[in-house]
């Protein structure tokens, strides 16, 4: 398999990971034939029957302290691309965004929760990616966690290097999401994946039958699970071309195995989140995100830029944007166990697509303010 996430290729008995996917997100083809997918039928779980009871509220100048904080901003930065660089984060955000809050706070609605005291403040989410120690911001993980943090700026952080459990596989990646998991982390931001493209065709479903195969429900990690939310993969246009589909079990591996073994009989998943990418200016799905499928009770979309519109594109930077509206969520309902944090999450997304979830959108577009208000009115 060929592994990368985002836009560093490495050679390896791994996997492939989700990063941009083009240059400018903004300007983009229709993705398929339907941009309404196919229906999907379901009896949702009652979010009405949750304990929401609050949680502990922080402030809007609390929350906009930690997102401006100057040993961050203060850092050299250089973009997801390799360029531009920038003296500092600070310059980067004043010369391409305007001076105004980063676009992730502002297309995800974060900034009206701030105002409401939800801002992540002391829930832990860990970022599974590529980082290094070199004191800059230039990596993918880099700015997968930034996004994060411009949505959840009061959330503790915990980076993961892939690099450290021994390669970059899909097997070192299970085990730094089972290993947050132990570690008690909340949520994990998984930017990554294997996903199906020339070079990992044939071997896709070979590997796929033997993994499935060999699972064994025992090995699962026990105790609490964190909710893992994953980039759904940049590879559309490539998969359709190689078997005719665009839907996630067709083209990414850890999809394939969810739905594979859930068609067996298997509970698989049930803490997986997956996010797709749309348009900056439009609400439907770029042409280089993989939809739904036969995951679509599991998946929602979101914007996907860093900093400014049109600075970034790739289902990782729309992935964060879900860890970390679940970091606002937590705060403000401390009491939901991760498969309520994630139904809440996805029942209350902005509907796209067909009426209900489907197979291109899912359940639809993150709605961080319905989240807040999941059983009222849309103020967070």
């Amino acid at each position: 398999m060929r592994f990368t996430t985002g836009f560093i290729v490495v050679i390896t008995a791994g996997l492939i990971g989700c990063g941009g996917g083009g240059g400018s997100g903004g300007s983009n083809v229709t993705p398929s034939a339907s941009l309404q997918g196919n229906p999907v039928n379901t009896v949702a779980p009652d979010i009405a029957t949750y304990d929401y009871s609050l949680g502990t509220p922080s402030n809007e100048a609390d929350a906009r302290a930690a997102l401006y904080d100057t040993s961050l901003f203060s850092l050299p930065y250089t973009s997801v691309y390799g360029s531009p660089s920038f003296a500092s984060l600070s310059a980067a955000n004043n010369s391409i965004n305007s001076g105004q809050d980063p676009r992730p706070s502002r297309d995800t609605n974060a900034t009206q929760a701030w105002a409401h005291g939800w801002s992540g403040k002391g829930v832990d989410v860990r970022i599974v990616d590529d980082f290094n120690s070199n004191g800059q911001i230039d990596t993918h993980g880099d700015s997968v966690s930034l996004v994060v943090h411009f949505v959840a700026p009061e959330a503790n952080q915990g980076a993961v290097d892939l690099g450290d459990y021994g390669s970059f596989s899909f097997d070192a990646g299970i085990t730094a999401n089972n290993t947050a998991f132990a570690d008690g982390f909340e949520i994990v931001n998984n930017s990554w994946g294997v996903i199906r493209d020339a070079d990992y065709n044939d071997a896709f479903d070979s590997e796929l039958a033997t993994y499935v195969a060999n699972f064994n429900p025992a090995s699962q990690p026990a105790g609490a699970q964190a909710l893992s939310v994953w980039a759904a993969g940049n590879n559309a246009a490539e998969c359709e071309s190689l078997v005719g589909s665009r839907r996630l079990e067709d083209c990414e591996f850890l999809a394939a195995t969810v739905a594979a073994l859930r068609d067996q009989g298997e509970t698989a998943g049930e803490n997986y989140l997956w996010v797709g990418a749309v348009q900056d200016n439009a609400d439907i799905i770029t042409d280089y995100s993989l939809e739904a499928g036969a995951l679509a009770l599991d998946f929602l979309v979101a914007n996907d830029d860093v900093l400014a519109t049109g600075d970034a594109a790739g289902t990782s930077f729309a992935a964060p944007r879900v860890a970390g509206a679940a970091a606002l969520v937590k705060q403000k309902f401390p009491n939901l166990n991760t498969q309520q944090l994630k139904q809440v999450l996805l029942q209350t997304a902005t509907d796209l697509g067909l009426s209900g979830p489907d197979s291109v959108y899912g359940y639809g577009k993150l709605n961080i303010n319905s989240a807040l208000s999941p059983i009222g009115g849309l103020s967070p």
